[in-house]
């Protein structure tokens, strides 16, 4: 369901018969993606209805969406392992295969000129979108990584860890600035 600021039910878009795993909407608004268990990635309008598009992204779930800050452009995450990039109109999607274990989480930066995915074998790696390559990762976590989030400068990478550690890492390259633990990360 969109939903209106007053907290009323402006639209509802269905078309998974799936759970839902995950969510995303462009900055302005205007588009939302929606991926589900099946590993399907839906394109709305969310004022039209019926998605736009509807693509087989992932062998398995797709567990992360995130847009570009200003480009018609979105990431996904999957079970699979694989970060795909997907450029609108929708091209076929570019794969990386930079994870041998499930990608949990995927975030763009707000210039739009890395991508950082996390998974479950623990790792995080940064992705160049132009170029399709892994340029860093980030070494030191001991569980799988189930959330990250990178600040507004893009300067730093703060990563939570299924071991109950939150982690903050220098975005340039690489550094542990810190460990925090005693948290629970389910």
């Amino acid at each position: 369901r969109l939903w209106q600021p007053a907290g009323k039910a402006a639209a509802t878009l269905d078309g998974s018969a799936q759970p839902v795993t995950a969510v995303g909407m462009q900055a302005a608004g205007r588009t939302i993606v929606s991926a589900d268990a099946a590993g399907k990635v839906r394109v709305w309008n969310p004022v039209a209805g019926p998605a736009l598009s509807e693509l087989g992204a992932h062998a398995g779930a797709v567990t992360g969406v995130a847009w570009h800050p200003s480009l018609p452009q979105f990431a996904t995450s999957g079970a699979d392992g694989l970060v795909k990039i997907w450029q609108l109109p929708v091209v076929p999607a570019k794969a990386l295969p930079v994870h041998a274990q499930e990608a949990q989480e995927v975030a763009v930066s707000s210039d739009g000129k890395f991508v950082v995915s996390a998974a479950e074998d623990a790792s995080v790696r940064v992705i160049d979108p132009a170029t399709a390559k892994v340029t860093l990762e980030l070494k030191g976590q001991t569980g799988a990584v189930r959330s990250l989030m990178l600040s507004a400068d893009n300067a730093q990478i703060l990563t939570a860890s299924a071991d109950g550690s939150l982690r903050i890492w220098k975005s340039a390259d690489g550094t542990d600035l810190g460990t925090v633990t005693g948290t629970e990360v389910p």
